[in-house]
């Protein structure tokens, strides 16, 4: 690890570590509510708007907390993200009806929004140009372990000690990873004046904090920005959208009610359901090794090279992902042996990680001179549109 990188274990670590255990209440619930749902009375249709409450808010917040973090502090954003999403998980624990049940939906969407974009932002300020793919990989590694560790958690502790109590652990996970971000996480913009003192400087703050983000939204319209936001949508649709959502029931139609490796004498049956479930495991597993590496390789080419061709070493590294990703779901749809199955999904797996990690860096190389908030809103809005 170089020096430089090294610099940026005290921001990266509390951010990747508090971003592992903020995901536990919302990941919980994803893999274990729809066989709850009758402990709360919930409808198939209820637990449908539950579990995806949370996406349909972030349409407005995080182009909103993008906006607002240009120009402006970031730590108060995270920590209030990582607090407000222990707060989501206890309503959970605390709702007898759909009401405050989705009341804590909508706040975890609001609190992702923050920890999501923040985390990013900070990222983006703290890293220079040779390292901020790897950052970038590394708190993308910390969403893909997390989406590998806490539904499997989440599941064990709702068999063990039942639903209610599962969730009150996963708050109190939560609530760690808040604290640990309290006492650790630096301020990354501390050039931004923390308090206005007096009507007269907080009006000056106000106009030209507005002003910065009125010139982002200009720069919005940038062809570049443009592709970089359907790259990162078309990653999600993908990603999550298709292989994720429907991966179990693809399997199905076409292995039947089980997979069967290896040749007639030496076989390995594995039922559909297992398949489905270890197949995205996998997919989370090499997605995380992925991400640092592709963020790391877009960095080296950026050694020496003039400031006029990092978005371009940028984009051919988002090249080689598309190439992976649609290599991989030619595989997954083409061909129906077992392993180029999986070889498909460690390809498609790799293509996904290597776009979503290399986008945000690339934001910050095609919009010079300004704040990353705004660009990083609109790309959290369009990771959301295509999950």
């Amino acid at each position: 690890m170089t020096p430089s990188r090294r610099e940026l274990l005290p921001v990266l670590l509390p951010l990747g570590i508090g971003i592992v255990l903020s995901l536990a209440g919302d990941l919980t619930l994803y893999a274990v509510l729809p066989a709850y749902a009758g402990q709360h009375a919930f409808s198939l249709a209820a637990v449908g708007l539950l579990l995806s409450a949370n996406r349909l808010v972030r349409l407005v917040s995080n182009p909103l907390v993008g906006m607002l973090l240009t120009g402006a502090r970031r730590r108060g954003f995270v920590l209030a993200g990582f607090g407000l999403g222990a707060l989501a998980t206890l309503l959970y624990v605390l709702a007898s009806g759909t009401g405050l049940f989705l009341a804590g939906r909508l706040l975890w969407g609001i609190s992702w929004s923050l920890i999501n974009i923040g985390a990013y932002c900070m990222l983006l300020d703290a890293a220079e140009e040779q390292d901020r793919g790897w950052a970038s990989g590394v708190i993308q590694s910390s969403i893909f372990i997390g989406m590998t560790i806490n539904p499997l958690l989440g599941a064990v502790l709702s068999d063990r000690f039942g639903f209610t109590i599962a969730l009150a652990v996963c708050a109190a996970i939560q609530a760690a990873g808040f604290l640990l971000a309290l006492f650790t996480l630096p301020e990354t913009r501390p050039d931004f004046p923390k308090l206005r003192l007096s009507l007269k400087e907080a009006t000056r703050g106000a106009r030209s904090g507005w002003k910065e983000r009125l010139s982002a939204l200009r720069t919005l319209a940038n062809p570049q920005n443009a592709a970089a936001n359907y790259v990162y949508f078309a990653a999600s649709f993908i990603g999550d959208g298709i292989l994720l959502s429907t991966l179990s029931l693809y399997l199905q139609n076409h292995y039947g009610d089980a997979l069967t490796f290896g040749g007639r004498l030496n076989s390995w049956v594995v039922p559909v359901a297992s398949a489905g479930g270890a197949l995205l495991a996998l997919r989370a597993v090499i997605a995380a090794l992925t991400a640092p590496i592709a963020g790391a390789i877009s960095d080296r080419a950026n050694l020496n090279a003039d400031e006029r061709l990092h978005a371009q070493r940028r984009w051919q590294t988002i090249t080689w992902g598309i190439i992976f990703g649609v290599a991989g779901l030619i595989l997954i749809v083409s061909m129906r042996t077992p392993l180029a199955l999986l070889a498909g999904v460690a390809l498609a797996a790799s293509g996904s990680a290597i776009v979503v990690t290399v986008t945000p860096p690339l934001a910050r190389d095609i919009n010079p001179g300004h704040d990353s908030g705004a660009f990083l809103g609109l790309l959290a809005t369009s990771s959301d549109l295509g999950m």
